[in-house]
């Protein structure tokens, strides 16, 4: 205080009245007192000033808080398409920038739905013009080489019959070696016709075509492992497209279990959910082992076919970890 106010000395005033002098008051400067007095103006204003700043920074808060609500929105709209949902509505921004994003947003949000639209329906003719390639290529195999097999088989019965008349062991050992051969391709192009046809469901529907493909598969696998079949609701109106596709992922799932792991419980599941989720869910789960995140990425002709017919009718597929192996979800939208 002494430094920036300098010091001051005593002052001394006389006390009098009428020309009488009675007294003098004197009054000494106390640096002690002054250095209170600024200190507590001091604290006085800082205590001011955090108080300033605090509200400031409230208030800067909200109103950042209130500039970055419409990015939130744009932010959870993007977050949404990602995940499938990509007509997605967001509301009015006064802000013209922010207008011209969230315009922009659901411009691309039309397209990408526009898009999956006409990938899916192209998916679909492609799998429509494929199943009319196998029916007809198992309609020729069945017409030319069923035919010629069966006409082989019966040349090669009638040799075997002429040699056995005339007592000539090599000619009817031969003709046996040639009929046995033909049963051969004939059990062949029986199995070859059975993949290249329509599906059972188109026939039988889902359920009987499920108990039959389960049936088969125990019937060629008669110690293990053991195939459990599990259908939950109600499956009779499920047909066409929705049935086929469920056929032929679960068919595809079994085959997958059986062939390249070393299950010794299968279970499949099919179940239709109602309600809101209105969808057919399909799970094949083994206990064989193997690497789901390995698997998820590979790139064969089975994975790639089930996605394909998945993704014909708005159905997704996701491959996880079970408890002891595997578990292959698939989820079909009925509302397609």
């Amino acid at each position: 205080v002494q430094t920036l106010l300098g010091s001051h000395v005593a002052v001394t005033k006389p006390i009098s009245a009428r020309a009488t002098t009675f007294g003098a008051v004197s009054a000494t400067p106390d640096p002690d007192a002054a250095v209170r007095l600024a200190w507590q103006h001091i604290l006085d204003n800082i205590v001011v000033a955090l108080l300033m700043a605090a509200a400031i920074a409230v208030l800067a808060s909200l109103a950042i808080a209130h500039m970055l609500a419409p990015a939130q929105s744009i932010v959870a709209a993007l977050k949404r398409m990602a995940h499938g949902q990509y007509r997605t509505s967001l509301p009015r921004f006064r802000s013209m920038e922010l207008a011209i994003i969230g315009q922009a947003v659901g411009d691309l949000g039309d397209r990408l739905a526009q898009a999956m639209e006409e990938r899916a329906t192209l998916t679909r003719r492609l799998l429509e013009i494929r199943d009319d390639e196998r029916r007809t290529l198992g309609r020729e195999l069945h017409d030319e080489f069923g035919q010629n097999l069966t006409a082989i088989l019966a040349f090669a019965s009638a040799i075997e019959a002429t040699g056995t008349e005339a007592k000539d062991g090599c000619v009817a050992q031969d003709a046996r070696m040639i009929s046995k051969a033909a049963l051969a391709i004939m059990a062949s192009l029986r199995g070859t016709l059975n993949r290249l046809r329509h599906p059972l469901a188109e026939e039988l529907g889902l359920e009987a075509s499920l108990i039959s493909l389960v049936d088969d598969w125990r019937s060629q696998h008669d110690a293990r492992p053991v195939i459990q079949l599990d259908l939950k609701g109600d499956l009779a109106d499920i047909s066409g497209a929705v049935a086929a596709t469920a056929y032929r992922v679960a068919q595809e799932c079994l085959t997958n279990a059986l062939r390249h792991t070393t299950a010794r419980e299968i279970l499949l599941r099919i179940e239709r959910r109602s309600g809101s989720e209105n969808a057919l869910l399909i799970r094949v789960e083994d206990d064989g082992g193997g690497d789901a995140i390995s698997i998820a990425k590979a790139s064969g002709f089975g994975l790639t076919g089930m996605r394909e017919r998945l993704a014909a009718l708005g159905g997704s597929l996701s491959i996880a970890r079970a408890t002891r192996g595997l578990s292959i979800d698939a989820t079909i939208p009925l509302a397609a």
